[in-house]
C-alpha cells in the first residue's frame, strides 16, 4: 500500500512534471523547425548581398564604358592611329578593368590593339560585333570563353560614329567599332568566390539557359548545372533541398534572380546559394541539445521540489497515524503536537487530543 507522502508525490508529478515534459518536447519540434527557417533566411540574406555585388559590379563595368565613349581621343576618327592606340593604352593602365582595348574597320579587320604579340581576336565576326556595326549602339557580350586565355571574359563593343558633315542629315557609313575586353571572373566572380558560407556552402551563377556563369569547380564553368531539373527550376522553387549527383550529399539552397537591367546584357542571372544539411542539422541538434539539458535541469529541479513539498504536506497526516497507532497500542497519554498545515488538519488535531 502506498503512503500518502508517496500519493501526494505522484500527483505532483502527474499534475506538473508529464506536463513540462510535453511542452518540452512540443518547443524543441518547434525550435527545431524555426531554427531551419533561420537557416534559410540567412542564406538567402547572404546571397541577395551577393547577388547586389554582382548587380554592382556589372554597373561599374557600364561606367567604366563611358570614359570610353566619351573619350575625344579614342573616338576621334580624325586622330593619327598611333595617338589614339596611345590613349587606349593610357586607359587600359589607368582603370585596370580592361584588358585590352582593340579597333576593328567596318569589316572586322583589326587595326590596333593595346594587346602586343599575338593577339588571340585579329578578326571580328561575332554577332554582338556585327550588331553594334550596323545599329550604332553599344553593345556588351555575353560571358564567354576566349581562345588562349583562361577564365570567362566580357567584351563591349563601341561603335565609334563620326558626326555628320556639313551638309549631311544622317551619317550612313557603316563606323569603326572600338572593342573593349574584361574579366568577368576579377570583375564578377571573384565577388562570389570569396563569399564565406559555412564550412562546406558555395554559391553558383546560372544563366537563363542553365549554365553555370561560376561554379567553385572551375570544370564545371558554362556546363548545364543540376541537368536533371529545368533551366526555369530556381525561378518556380527559389529555396529548397538539392541533392549533388557525385556525392549525394544534402544541401539547402536559396535562390536571388538578378534582373535584365542589372546584369547589362540583356538577360536574368540566377544567383543560388547552397549549404550542407549536415550544417543545419548539426545546428538544430545542438540548440536541441541545449534546450534537453535545460529540461532535464528543471525536471530535477522540479522533483527535488516536488519531494519536499509531499513531505511538507504529508507531515500532519503522518503524525497523526504515528498517535493513533499510540493509542491503539494502549498509550491513551498519546497527545498531538501542533503540526501546522491546514485548517482542516489544525481541526483534526486539535479533535484527536480532546478525544484522547
Amino acid at each position: 500500500m502506498r503512503s500518502i507522502r508517496h500519493q501526494v508525490l505522484i500527483v505532483l508529478v502527474a499534475a506538473c512534471l508529464l506536463p513540462a515534459v510535453v511542452i518540452l518536447w512540443v518547443t524543441n519540434q518547434i525550435t527545431g523547425d524555426a531554427l531551419e527557417r533561420s537557416e534559410y533566411a540567412k542564406l538567402k540574406a547572404v546571397g541577395g548581398e551577393m547577388a547586389r555585388q554582382v548587380a554592382a559590379s556589372m554597373e561599374a563595368n557600364r561606367s567604366s564604358l563611358e570614359t570610353l565613349r566619351t573619350n575625344s581621343i579614342v573616338n576621334n576618327l580624325n586622330q593619327p592611329l598611333e595617338k589614339r592606340v596611345e590613349e587606349m593604352g593610357r586607359l587600359v593602365n589607368a582603370y585596370q578593368r580592361f584588358d585590352d582595348i582593340t579597333l576593328y574597320d567596318p569589316e572586322g579587320f583589326m587595326l590596333a590593339s593595346t594587346t602586343t604579340g599575338s593577339h588571340p581576336e585579329t578578326d571580328e565576326k561575332t554577332g554582338w560585333f556585327e550588331t553594334a556595326r550596323d545599329t550604332k549602339k553599344v553593345v556588351l557580350s555575353l560571358p564567354h570563353r576566349v581562345n588562349g586565355l583562361n577564365g570567362l571574359h566580357l567584351k563591349v563593343y563601341i561603335p565609334l560614329v563620326r558626326e555628320p558633315e556639313s551638309g549631311e542629315t544622317v551619317n550612313h557609313e557603316l563606323p569603326h567599332v572600338l572593342k573593349a575586353r574584361l574579366s568577368f571572373d576579377d570583375t564578377v566572380a571573384n565577388r562570389i568566390g570569396g563569399a564565406q558560407l559555412g564550412m562546406g556552402g558555395f554559391a553558383v551563377l546560372i544563366d537563363p539557359r542553365g549554365s553555370a556563369l561560376f561554379h567553385p569547380d572551375e570544370e564545371k564553368v558554362l556546363s548545364r548545372f543540376a541537368p536533371s531539373w529545368s533551366a526555369t527550376h530556381w525561378i518556380t522553387s527559389p529555396k529548397g533541398i538539392y541533392v549533388e549527383p557525385e556525392t549525394q550529399e544534402s544541401f539547402i539552397y536559396s535562390a536571388n534572380h538578378i534582373s535584365p537591367d542589372q546584369t547589362r546584357v540583356g538577360e536574368n542571372w540566377t544567383l543560388v546559394t547552397f549549404l550542407p544539411m549536415s550544417e543545419v542539422k548539426a545546428a538544430v541538434h545542438e540548440s536541441q541539445q541545449l534546450q534537453l539539458l535545460l529540461g532535464l535541469i528543471a525536471v530535477i529541479i522540479a522533483s527535488i521540489i516536488g519531494v519536499w513539498l509531499s513531505n511538507r504536506l504529508a507531515a500532519p497526516l503522518v503524525s497523526t497515524s504515528e498517535a493513533a497507532q499510540q493509542v491503539a497500542q494502549g498509550n491513551l497519554n498519546a497527545q498531538l503536537p501542533d503540526v501546522g498545515g491546514s485548517l482542516e488538519i489544525q481541526r483534526l488535531s486539535s479533535s484527536f487530543n480532546q478525544m484522547i
